[in-house]
């Protein structure tokens, strides 16, 4: 297991990018808080394979409804990654498994 951050450091609305290793190979993940609830994502666009955020820890589009990507601005569900909108649509975005606890926020890294 693997320290994402602690819940505190999350905000209402709030994205948060982080390091994991994937069969050997450091690679970005990233959470988004909205509504009190917390899921992860692989930092990486179903379509091009590229990073989503357009800055650090920029991954939604300017209302925060959606994720967007920067290379061609599809808009993916927050609450389940699958694109709604643009090159890829019904593609979704990789997930990472969290969990909570002493109110902090973990992640597993895989072999």
């Amino acid at each position: 297991m693997k320290l994402i951050c602690a819940l505190d450091d999350l905000n209402e609305v709030d994205c948060l990018e982080f390091v994991l290793f994937e069969k050997n190979t450091e690679t970005k993940g990233f959470v988004v808080k909205v509504r009190n609830r917390i899921v992860a994502y692989k930092n990486q666009c179903p379509h091009a394979g590229v990073p989503l955020n357009w800055q650090e820890n920029k991954f939604l589009d300017l209302v925060g409804s959606y994720i967007q990507c920067t290379l061609h601005g599809a808009l993916f569900q927050i609450e389940n990654g699958r694109c709604i909108w643009g090159p890829c649509k019904g593609q979704s975005l990789k997930p990472i498994a969290t969990w909570v606890e002493n109110n902090r926020l973990y992640h597993c890294e895989t072999e």
